[in-house]
């Protein structure tokens, strides 16, 4: 749990956790009177893994969050979102070697295109 979550506890609120998926969660923090810590919604969500083109999958999760994230926006709230990208699997160690590349070269080209084809999408950067 993140440490502004515990200063929240630490001054009598509460945290709620949605559980979206075993790697994805939304956490808001509610102050006393019920209402939201600062008026702010936290999102992580894990990215993708870039050791190739995005697929319908990667685009679903990042249309899903995006969606998420403008709807709390909608409601008035100020929203963190925070989106990783895995940049270190054995797939982009393979995709590496076989291309005679570094990982990181690997992962720096996939992660441009992945966010070139989501800004097509029209999702926001997070």
């Amino acid at each position: 749990m993140p440490a502004d979550f515990e200063k929240c506890q630490a001054e009598g609120g509460h945290i709620t956790t949605k559980k979206l998926n075993d790697k994805q969660y939304i956490h808001i923090c509610w102050d006393k009177s019920g209402k939201s810590h600062a008026g702010e919604v936290k999102i992580y969500a894990c990215g993708v893994t870039v050791y190739d083109e995005l697929h319908l999958g990667h685009a679903r999760q990042a249309i899903v969050f995006d969606v998420i994230r403008n709807y709390f926006e909608f409601l008035g709230y100020n929203v963190i979102y925070v989106r990783n990208y895995t940049d270190v699997d054995d797939k982009i160690i393979k995709k590496a070697e076989a291309e005679n590349k570094s990982m990181g070269e690997i992962s720096s080209y996939y992660i441009k295109e992945s966010e070139q084809d989501l800004k097509k999408l029209k999702v926001r950067p997070a």
